[in-house]
């Protein structure tokens, strides 16, 4: 079986300074697991320097480990939430032409990548450690969002949960909406426009 470069196992538990630094799509940690998109994150110092972890004897990572859904499926699925923390507000709604000259509200994790070793990105995270029978993982669990300065959760909210916060949400503000996808849409554009001005009341979590 094909390891896994990085492990992202090297890292403990605790708040760390990270740079997005590469994707192992479609892999496994072990022989049992299921097949995931890993997104590795090199944890940095105050000055923007790579951390040797001694005890690993190996720099520290960690990671989003996330399914691999059909293209154009599972809004909620991490491939689609991820961009959605990460992204900050000048790379929104960018014309690239070196993917088609499609014009698009938040890149891909590919495209995100690219973003982030050209700008120069880091994020704020959180990593919790866990040591598994089968392996050991150094997870990524929080995120701050470059656009809205608050810690999101990179595991995804269940589904009916979710249903229920915006028939929840909708009702507040008397939104009207012939189905579930019809109101997702509409909060998300009316939060990324409230992002955009800087609104405090616009910051509705649906990520």
């Amino acid at each position: 079986m094909k390891k896994l470069k990085p492990i992202c196992d090297s890292c403990p538990s605790g708040e760390f300074n990270a740079i997005f630094d590469s994707i192992n799509d479609k892999q496994r940690v072990h022989q049992a697991g299921r097949m995931s998109n890993f997104y590795n994150f090199l944890i940095i110092d105050n000055n923007n320097k790579p951390i040797w972890n001694p005890d690993k004897q190996d720099y520290m990572f960690a990671g989003v480990q996330a399914n691999t859904p059909s293209v154009g499926r599972y809004r909620h699925a991490k491939v689609n939430v991820l961009p959605r923390i990460l992204t900050p507000s000048q790379f929104l709604n960018i014309q690239d032409n070196r993917y088609g000259s499609h014009v698009y509200d938040f890149p891909t994790m590919e495209m995100l990548l690219e973003i982030a070793n050209e700008n120069k990105l880091s994020w704020r995270i959180r990593v919790e450690y866990k040591d598994l029978k089968t392996s050991s993982f150094s997870k990524i669990t929080h995120i701050i969002n470059p656009r809205t300065q608050e810690w999101e959760a990179t595991d995804c909210v269940q589904r009916g949960k979710k249903t229920k916060l915006y028939e929840r949400i909708a009702e507040e503000n008397g939104m009207e909406y012939s189905n579930i996808y019809e109101l997702r849409k509409k909060i998300e554009v009316e939060r990324l426009e409230a992002e955009l001005r800087g609104d405090d009341n616009g910051n509705t979590n649906i990520n």
